[in-house]
């Protein structure tokens, strides 16, 4: 599993925590912020050409930690506490498909021998009807048992051929479809019948032109952009390995 592109942000308690700063410094703690979450701890280097000059207003939401680097402990925990909820969730829906897996091993084994059994007590034609009928049934029990794994927390079970039509209905935004299904079903515990289904059935008159707005794909651009700025800045000038503090109104301490 890839890098976690999304941390909890509690609105109720960064508006009161953040009244005091002026709008300039809001905005430096949030990138700080958005930049610890995607590197890790902060160096007083990345601090500066991340932000520039930075007050001891929002110097003060960060932390040292042992090797003199800064953090904003706030967003760790709750770096720490999605990282363990995405993990419970992902074995608790492992543990439900295996044992929806037993169950349909061993409901499949009971309705083959049922149907051989009528089917040796019945008249030509019949078995005839029978032995069809008794072959789409094998056929769909082993459908479902070669049925794929998908999803964030790969609960989400699609055949191959369904993947694809899903790849070619939804080209840009298919995995992004599985996802969402995959976290409600983990946080609901919903079964359905067909997943693929409900695929189709959230998504119905929905083009990837029409979908909403990607959260992942505008969050990557931005980091993106951010790391190309620095980069920028660090040819042009050699940055000082200093913190610069200054007060709100840009003032040196």
């Amino acid at each position: 599993m890839g890098k976690d592109p999304a941390v909890l942000f509690y609105t109720s308690d960064f508006l009161s925590a953040t009244q005091g700063l002026t709008m300039a410094e809001i905005g430096q703690l949030i990138k700080l912020i958005c930049v610890q979450h995607q590197i890790g701890h902060l160096t007083k280097k990345s601090i500066k050409l991340s932000v520039g000059t930075v007050s001891r207003d929002v110097l003060g939401f960060f932390e040292l930690d042992e090797n003199g680097l800064y953090y904003n402990k706030r967003l760790d925990d709750e770096v720490i506490r999605r990282a363990k909820y995405s993990e419970s969730r992902q074995r608790n829906a492992k543990k439900r498909y295996e044992n929806k897996n037993t169950y349909a091993d061993a409901s499949a084994m009971h309705i083959e021998t049922e149907t051989k059994t009528e089917t040796k007590t019945e008249t030509e034609t019949k078995t005839e009807i029978k032995t069809k009928t008794e072959t789409e049934t094998v056929n769909e029990a082993e459908n479902s048992i070669k049925k794929n794994k998908y999803g964030e927390l790969e609960n989400v079970e699609l055949t191959e051929k369904q993947y694809e039509q899903l790849k070619e209905k939804f080209p840009k935004s298919y995995k992004k479809c599985i996802d969402d299904l995959s976290y409600y079903i983990a946080s609901k515990g919903d079964k359905y019948k067909s997943h693929y289904a409900v695929i189709l059935s959230w998504n119905r008159g929905k083009s990837d032109d029409m979908s909403s707005f990607d959260t992942d794909e505008f969050f990557e651009a931005a980091v993106k952009r951010s790391a190309e700025n620095i980069s920028r800045r660090a040819r042009e000038h050699e940055a000082e390995n200093e913190v610069i503090v200054t007060d709100s109104k840009g003032n040196p301490w």
